[in-house]
């Protein structure tokens, strides 16, 4: 596992506001949500 202490996401103000909804209806934490879809992009583009 890599730890990085932080990066920059440049979010549309939709886009962070979908993530919002998402992580309230859920009850997963944003940073959790980014992870995995990072996890699954990375997964499907080295296939």
């Amino acid at each position: 596992m890599v730890n990085t202490k932080s990066f920059k996401l440049n979010l549309t103000p939709e886009k962070y506001e979908t993530l919002k909804r998402i992580s309230k209806q859920t009850g997963v934490s944003m940073n959790d949500i980014i992870r995995l879809a990072i996890d699954r992009y990375l997964k499907e583009a080295s296939s």
